[in-house]
């Protein structure tokens, strides 16, 4: 049955038309129709309209099979011409053609299934391709036309291969040996891009490995003309770049599927993805392309990945995703620069649309629209979980009598748990008279502290009567003997609207965040100094700080399962966050915008660089509230929950404000013993001090205005404390069981530094000590091991000319020395000193410094030694008539291959490297007492490491 196709219809009507127009041109038509078609009514029969039929629909094929010729604007796939050295194989030239319409179909059909993003520059780089392209069809190919024998139809068709329809696409395929060449050749002369260039009537593709890489590379560059012809973007990416995205971006969809399908992928199928992710790796580390694409399907490839390898990875991953935003940002056109380099402040901008803090009013987002958060925040389970979390969170203030000017203007974040119950991190209470003392306990509000808790989107305006302000009148303080800067406090506000402001939902099932999954902090960010400037401009824009915002995020990685439930600046052990945080945010709930439940507590941040932005990291709920008969209360329901409940769920006692606290538990350490070499009782190793012009003075607590003590140890766990060794200027206590100094501690006057010359470094054993007390110089030989002094002879060397060339020498004694990876030594912790000295000259101050090792259990044997993973530095310095700290990190890795030591150090960053004092304490086991309650120097309150 022949069915009538569009050229066919065509054609029928143009024969009807060409009869009209006979009719018409005659004056007298009606004359001549009228005779006419009584003769037909008179000679009519059957067989005669049968045999009529048959003629006009041979006249309507040959007229619809010339309107093909001419008007079809159809794209179509025609014969392929396929060579095997000099000999024509019109079978195999067939096939080819009939493969690359079968993978152009495919392609066409997996783009079509790609979701559509809402944001505008997203949808310009998935090809959005046109009509199928179809098999060249020929009317004349289903009727066979014989004139005395001689088969017309076949004859038409041998002419036909000489021609091409008006949308018609044909091409070679030439094989020399192994390797493959192929032309595709297009009926248009030209073809202009979208972009403004034009692609000539042929295409070529040379040396190809094999007929399917011919086939993927034809289908694709089809997908690539057609949307190029639409797109700016998919035009000036180019076809070869375009191609080979589309190569393992297809594979990536089948292998996504089969993990979707099976839970898991073969060992064939994960080594496809380490070869994807190192193929897209090559073509990005090269610097040649400037489809974006490439960057998010490397970051999609990782997910792929068995959980240990994708663990390695994280950075890589969101740093991928980071500079996948910051294209979009990007003309196309300016996408081709070498590298891709963006300028630091695109980058820096790109980071803060990518990672928004999105501006709150009366619980709803005032500017999702438009932002590459958009699609997921307009989810109305997104919408409902943000809107709950802001109603619920607010601002408090506790301002005890004589504040300084920082404790007067700080304002803390918190968010209500119960009826009349706010959450919050204990670093965000400052005024001394309610600051915890140690363990859990409940503290009373005495009547001349101001202490005031606010529902509201910025702290109100002095009289502002239209924002309620509801009394803090008790703080339950749940300490856990962990850093102060990790524990949670509540605050029991009075006049709580629970139908206007209700608690929020507690997840304590820490599993029920996805990773990868997405999430909000609800917080004030502050302009923070700490961040780059022209970051925090694009995050905070017009609106400036201080007003409530919810920051998005995805998850980046989640508590180990089986870990202590510990968090420290060291290993950060917690739910980390790619998400803009800033000063203003310690103590943001964290809620799961799939559930809208609060699944943990932002307690600090750090900015990685400026290719990763900012990371937050937040302790799961369930962690900040341990107790069993506590958590059983909270899952019952919160409604009757009270503070009195909540103390005696978890044991904490009232304490007086009068009364003082009792001291901790600590291992003596300032205490000098006169005599003897055996440890005493209080765990303290006793020995003689020799009198020695290197080993006098000592460190001076007295040296500032307010008395700084020396640390004491509370957690002997990491090895037996020697004495205090005393030498000029600084002060240094062993770890007896490690041979290494638990901290030294010096003082600065940067006013009276002498500059003495630098002969060669000589270390030497400290003679009043056991050698099997302090380091050697077999530890440091024949690897990248150096000798790090963690007292710098540069910062001892004041005074007179004699006393700073003794401090000088006393620096070089082994006790001053630690392991420290070459990288550590000579860049990191050269730069770390140099950053402590450079804010002292700045600001003309005095100064007294700690620093130390970080001791683990599992740090790795060498030598008979442990080396240590990380070191810290405190600054405490009098500026202004104030006392502020700055507290640092650094961290450095070490593994064993064979005999060979191999080892790597952290880069220092001013803001990265920066921790709290109570971080330190955590990490070390030491109690630096009042240092906790100096304000952190060039940042806002203690919790420096916000």
């Amino acid at each position: 049955m022949l069915i009538p196709s569009p050229t066919l219809v065509i054609g029928a009507l143009l024969v009807v038309a060409g009869l009209a127009l006979l009719i018409v041109a005659r004056s007298d038509w009606w004359g001549a129709v009228g005779p006419t078609l009584g003769h037909m009514r008179d000679s009519f029969s059957w067989p005669k309209l049968a045999y009529s039929v048959v003629l006009l629909s041979l006249v309507a094929i040959l007229l619809s099979e010339t309107g093909r010729l001419w008007l079809d604007r159809r794209t179509v796939l025609g014969a392929f011409q396929y060579y095997s050295g000099n000999t024509q194989d019109e079978a195999s030239g067939k096939t080819a053609a009939l493969r690359i319409l079968d993978r152009h179909g495919e392609l066409r059909r997996k783009f079509a299934d790609v979701e559509r993003s809402s944001f505008e520059n997203e949808q310009r780089l998935i090809p959005v391709t046109g009509q199928p392209i179809a098999q060249p069809e020929s009317v004349l190919q289903d009727v066979e036309i014989k004139v005395q024998e001689i088969n017309l139809t076949d004859i038409l068709a041998r002419v036909r291969r000489w021609f091409t329809s008006p949308r018609e696409i044909k091409g070679t395929v030439s094989v020399s040996g192994t390797r493959y060449n192929a032309t595709l050749t297009f009926a248009d002369a030209e073809t202009r891009l979208k972009n403004g260039d034009v692609v000539g009537s042929s295409l070529y593709f040379d040396d190809l490995a094999s007929l399917d890489e011919v086939v993927e590379d034809i289908a694709c560059t089809l997908i690539w003309m057609d949307a190029a012809r639409e797109e700016e973007d998919i035009a000036t990416v180019g076809r070869d770049e375009f191609c080979n995205w589309t190569r393992h971006w297809s594979a990536y969809q089948s292998l996504a599927g089969r993990l979707r399908r099976n839970g898991r992928l073969g060992e064939d199928d994960t080594r496809q993805v380490r070869d994807a992710l190192q193929a897209l790796g090559h073509a990005i580390e090269r610097g040649n392309v400037s489809y974006p694409k490439y960057w998010s399907l490397r970051a999609d490839f990782v997910d792929l990945l068995p959980d240990e390898d994708r663990a390695r990875l994280v950075e890589q991953k969101q740093r991928d995703w980071l500079t996948y935003y910051a294209l979009l940002r990007i003309d196309p056109r300016d996408r081709l620069r070498a590298g891709n380099a963006l300028t630091e402040e695109e980058a820096l901008i790109a980071l803060a649309q990518a990672r928004p803090a999105l501006v709150i009013n009366d619980g709803e987002l005032e500017a999702a629209r438009g932002t590459l958060w958009e699609a997921i925040l307009d989810l109305e389970r997104s919408r409902s979980a943000v809107r709950r979390a802001a109603i619920a969170t607010g601002l408090f203030r506790i301002v005890g009598p004589s504040p300084t000017p920082l404790q007067e203007s700080t304002r803390g974040v918190g968010f209500a748990i119960a009826p009349n119950l706010i959450a919050t991190a204990e670093v965000n209470i400052v005024a001394p008279s309610v600051r915890p003392r140690g363990g859990t306990e409940v503290v009373e509000v005495p009547d001349d502290v101001v202490a005031e808790f606010v529902f509201a989107d910025q702290w109100p305006q002095d009289g502002d009567t239209t924002v309620g302000r509801l009394p803090i009148r008790r703080i339950l303080y749940l300490g856990n003997g962990g850093s102060p800067a990790l524990n949670l406090a509540i605050l029991e506000i009075e006049g709580h609207d629970t139908t206007a402001f209700p608690p929020l939902e507690i997840d304590l099932d820490a599993a029920a965040l996805e990773l990868n999954g997405f999430v909000c902090l609800v917080g004030f960010p502050e302009n923070d100094s700490r961040l780059p400037r022209t970051f925090m401009q694009a995050l905070l824009g017009k609106t400036g700080g201080g007003h409530k915002r919810i920051m998005p995020g995805r998850v980046v990685t989640l508590p180990k399962p089986g870990a202590p439930r510990t968090f420290s600046a060291f290993d950060r052990n917690a739910i980390t966050v790619d998400a803009s945080t800033s000063g203003g945010t310690a103590g943001a709930p964290l809620i799961d915008l799939r559930t809208g439940r609060l699944a943990g507590v932002n307690f600090g941040g750090a900015w990685q660089n400026i290719k990763d932005g900012k990371f937050a990291y937040s302790i799961p709920i369930a962690w900040l509230f341990p107790n069993e008969p506590l958590q059983a209360e909270l899952r019952n329901g919160p409604a009757a929950l009270t503070l009195d409940t909540f103390a005696d769920r978890v044991g904490a006692q009232p304490r007086e404000i009068e009364v003082a606290a009792a001291a901790a538990p600590e291992v003596p350490v300032g205490v000098r013993p006169e005599t003897g070499a055996e440890p005493d009782e209080t765990g303290t190793a006793d020995i003689v001090i020799a009198a020695d012009p290197m080993t006098t003075g000592g460190y001076d607590t007295g040296f500032l205005t307010v008395p700084v003590p020396l640390p004491h140890l509370v957690d002997t766990g990491a090895g037996q404390p020697s004495a205090p060794l005393d030498y000029v200027h600084h002060t240094v206590v062993m770890n007896v069981d490690r041979r290494l100094a638990y901290f030294s501690a010096e003082n600065i006057d940067p006013g009276q530094l002498v500059r003495l010359r630098r002969d060669r470094d000589r270390f030497v054993p400290d003679g009043r000590i056991p050698d099997d007390w302090q380091p050697d110089g077999a530890l440091f030989a024949g690897n990248d091991l150096d000798r790090g002094q963690l007292t710098p002879r540069g910062n001892v060397a004041w005074g007179d000319e004699e006393t700073a060339r003794n401090a000088s020498a006393s620096s070089f004694m082994y006790t001053n020395v630690t392991p420290q990876h070459a990288d550590v030594n000579r860049r990191s912790w050269k730069q770390l000193e140099d950053e402590v000295l450079n804010i002292l000259l700045s600001r003309g101050a005095k100064g007294t410094i700690f620093s130390g090792p970080v001791f683990r259990a599992d740090d790795l044997a060498y030598r008979g030694f442990k080396l240590p993973r990380g070191f810290w530095k405190i600054l405490v310095a009098e500026v202004d008539g104030g006392m502020y700290t700055a507290a640092f990190v650094v961290r450095q890795e070490f593994d064993m291959q064979g005999d060979q030591l191999l080892g790597r150090g952290e880069a220092f960053d001013v803001v990265n490297s920066r921790v709290s004092v109570a971080d330190v304490e955590a990490l070390t086991g030491l109690d630096f007492g009042p240092l906790r309650a100096f304000d952190a120097l060039g940042g806002a309150g203690a919790a420096a490491a916000r």
